[in-house]
């Protein structure tokens, strides 16, 4: 297809497709499973789904100037641990409608800060004149995992349901964060 991936990159790569796998499953379904497993109704969907894209907009150019300062792996790593956490929340508990739209909120808010570091990594690992080709590959990798995460949930719910959903996402984030914790390099960017 044009070229293979840097090397460079192969860590982020393991760290970031289970991250982009779980957002591409949840976000596609998170509507279907507020109305019928929260009970909430379409405007307070419609509602909690424009105050999660701003937020979660707001939290990645935080997460994004954050990273420059402390490093993108600490960023990374606490962003998809906590999202994973607000996931596991969800199928843990009975939260109701409210509690339960605003954990969606955090959800996205909590995941945006390890995209937009996972992003700024990729001029990190790569020389100034492979970035260009490194990005386009990053993004296509980024795209067909986002692309496998609908039918990956939908074999998720037709098998352990709604709980069994929410707990296989919050497994890939916890995955992600443990990846990033564990492969990504520990000085990139921190300046």
């Amino acid at each position: 297809l044009g070229g293979g991936i840097d090397r460079e990159l192969l860590r982020l790569i393991a760290v970031a497709v289970p991250s982009r796998l779980g957002f591409g499953a949840f976000w596609v379904f998170v509507g279907v499973w507020a109305i019928r497993g929260l009970g909430a109704s379409p405007s307070q969907l419609g509602a909690m789904l424009l105050v999660q894209a701003v937020a979660a907009g707001a939290a990645g150019y935080l997460g994004g100037h954050l990273s420059d300062r402390v490093g993108r792996r600490p960023v990374i790593a606490w962003s998809w641990a906590l999202q994973a956490a607000v996931l596991a929340a969800l199928a843990l508990l009975d939260p109701g409608v409210w509690l339960g739209l605003a954990l969606v909120v955090a959800a996205g808010v909590t995941s945006g800060p390890g995209w937009a570091a996972s992003d700024a990594l990729i001029a990190d690992l790569v020389p100034e004149e492979r970035r260009e080709g490194a990005y386009a590959s990053m993004r296509v990798v980024y795209n067909l995992a986002l692309v496998c995460g609908p039918a990956f949930a939908g074999l998720v719910i037709a098998a352990a349901g709604w709980t069994g959903f929410l707990v296989v996402d919050a497994a890939l984030g916890a995955l992600a964060a443990a990846a990033a914790a564990l492969l990504l390099p520990a000085s990139a960017a921190a300046v």
